[in-house]
């Protein structure tokens, strides 16, 4: 196959008129115009967690005491750093997303605070989780011009036509996961996830998109050796090599990396400007941005017996996690652990996986530990177990709680 710049069927991205392009595009700039349906979930909402009132019982099943004593002030300031303290910015129920984003821009490393209402020690993290879930999912949409749809279904790839401004918002976002103890919903294709791996190894500390690519295409040969990083596949090929050096000049290998790889230079600068994180592989920026861990291996491994001598159990909910760890599918179990603050259950035949969503209670802790609150009634001092461990992930809450109330080994 012969390859030069002008046969590239991507669109150069000249900076003019990019420029022309994002006029206008933050003040236009819908992140939350959801298109996603309350009324009927789809498979991004199951793992995203859009807040929903709770059912007046369920309100009552905590006692105000522990309420207030999980969230006041005291555990508010276990979370604040007094060397960066977070802002607090209040938002609206479906405008945490673009609350986030805004935030994120006008000081990428600072710790955020979210918060509904007049009283923001509600949130420990809960909103913030779900504000970042919300947003990628948004940038995900054709309308920023960050991706587009493959030929493989629920995968994504680049843009034709990007939108850097907003592909660098996207990279704060996913930076801010980086930091955060969650992973997101896993939509791009794995090429995409190698381009920026690259781009974040190849940009030096406080460089700009358009420097690193400078600094990087000074010579035909580290040009050629930057785009055997962004798509070893490709590039690494003898032929490929040997043509390239060959016959092409430096400026036209120079536009096959603007013409194919500036989207994940956007991203990476966004990323950068969030967290200082080095990542050795795309496997582990992959598995730190959507987790690739079989969960299915260690949920087998827990054999569950009722205790007699606790509370009285529910047996739906004996039966409920039953079912979860002898029939569920490795999907599903992803599916429910990567959710980020909706209560996923099981009913008892398995197949019907709903998501619960509790107004009163916003923590991640609270809202793991709350995941099978509508079968059965936990005590406080269940709960107060399960929020003090720092445990994130559904797993650890469901083991938790299930050394509470099985014999569970």
């Amino acid at each position: 196959m012969v390859v030069s710049a002008a046969s590239s069927n991507t669109p150069r991205y000249n900076e003019a008129q990019q420029g022309q392009r994002q006029r206008g595009t933050i003040t236009s700039y819908q992140l939350v115009s959801e298109p996603l349906s309350m009324s009927q979930p789809t498979q991004s909402q199951v793992n995203l967690g859009h807040a929903r009132q709770a059912p007046q019982g369920h309100r009552r099943s905590l006692s105000r005491r522990f309420f207030d004593t999980l969230t006041g002030v005291d555990a508010l300031a276990r979370e604040i750093d007094a060397d960066n303290p977070p802002f607090m910015i209040k938002v609206k129920q479906g405008k945490e997303a673009l609350e986030l984003v805004k935030a994120l821009q006008n000081n990428p490393q600072a710790k955020i605070a979210l918060y509904y209402g007049k009283n923001p020690t509600v949130d420990l993290g809960g909103i913030m989780h779900q504000a970042l879930s919300k947003a990628s999912i948004c940038f995900f949409h054709p309308e920023q011009q960050v991706f587009m749809e493959t030929n493989t279904p629920n995968s994504l790839t680049w843009a034709t036509t990007l939108n850097t401004k907003n592909a660098y918002l996207f990279g704060l976002v996913a930076g801010k996961v980086l930091t955060e103890p969650m992973v997101l919903e896993n939509r791009l294709d794995h090429s995409l996830i190698q381009q920026i791996h690259a781009a974040l190894t190849l940009m030096q500390a406080g460089q700009k998109p358009q420097e690193a690519i400078d600094a990087i295409t000074k010579t035909k040969q580290n040009t050629f050796n930057a785009l055997i990083q962004f798509e070893p596949a490709t590039y690494q090929k003898r032929s490929m090599q040997d043509y390239a050096l060959r016959h092409l000049s430096t400026e036209e290998i120079k536009a096959l990396l603007v013409d194919h790889y500036t989207a994940a230079f956007h991203v990476a600068y966004g990323i950068k400007q969030v967290t200082s994180q080095h990542f050795k592989s795309v496997e582990i920026l992959e598995r730190e941005l959507f987790s690739t861990e079989s969960l299915k291996v260690n949920f087998q491994k827990i054999k569950i017996e009722l205790n007699e001598n606790k509370a009285q159990i529910n047996p739906l909910f004996l039966q409920w996690f039953k079912n979860l760890r002898d029939e569920a599918t490795e999907h599903e179990l992803k599916q429910l652990c990567t959710t980020i603050t909706g209560c996923p259950t099981f009913s008892p035949n398995k197949k019907n996986i709903t998501v619960k969503f509790h107004e009163l209670y916003k923590s991640d802790k609270l809202f793991y530990a709350r995941t099978c609150f509508n079968i059965i009634d936990f005590n406080t001092e269940i709960f107060q177990k399960v929020a003090d461990t720092g445990g994130y992930d559904l797993f650890k809450a469901l083991v938790l709680l299930g050394d509470e109330v099985f014999n569970a080994k």
